[in-house]
């Protein structure tokens, strides 16, 4: 899955950085310029690196789970029912698994999954990036030229809200389409 997300997360990440900026410009009261560069670092990052780690770790969690699953008597089955197949696809999400008659929902329900865990990475290092460009403090009363650690937070967190709000709806779109088209 990461040959299908990843490119697509790339080619949408000047559209993201602006809207992120936007969101956290009208969130902060940080110069425009700084915000722009410790966002546009922090996405870069988390896509370039955040992303292809977490699909690697969850990767790695996949094989272990299915080397696990083979070894019981739930593997020796042989998931065909609809809702095996889903709950296959979801547990395969890092690397799909070929599905009878999945016709194109597979992709997209391992899309979906997927956009959970970068989601929580993307904000984390995300956070951590602009906490290290950004003049931050922890008083509550912050200067003219400082933002309020927890007020940064908060306004990471809900850019990327917004950032996967809109790549979850896509994503849900298409596998409504692939639903239907099955």
């Amino acid at each position: 899955m990461i040959f299908i997300t990843w490119p697509g997360m790339i080619l949408l990440l000047l559209p993201i950085i602006a809207a992120e900026w936007a969101f956290i410009i009208h969130r902060t009261s940080l110069q425009k310029r700084k915000v722009l560069w410790a966002t546009a670092a922090a996405n870069v990052l988390s896509t370039i690196v955040g992303i292809p780690l977490t699909w690697g770790v969850l990767f790695l969690c996949e094989m272990g789970v299915f080397a696990t699953l083979a070894h019981t008597k739930l593997g020796n089955g042989s998931w065909n029912s609809p809702l095996e197949q889903i709950v296959g696809t979801i547990l395969s999400a890092p690397w799909i698994a070929p599905v009878e008659n999945s016709g194109s929902w597979a992709v997209p329900l391992a899309a979906l999954v997927l956009l959970i865990p970068f989601y929580f990475v993307s904000v984390w290092v995300e956070e951590k990036i602009m906490e290290h460009m950004l003049p931050v403090t922890t008083s509550l009363d912050a200067q003219a030229n400082e933002v309020n650690e927890r007020v940064l937070r908060n306004a990471v967190r809900g850019a990327n809200l917004m950032s996967y709000g809109f790549l979850f709806a896509f994503a849900t779109a298409w596998l409504w389409w692939g639903v239907l088209h099955r």
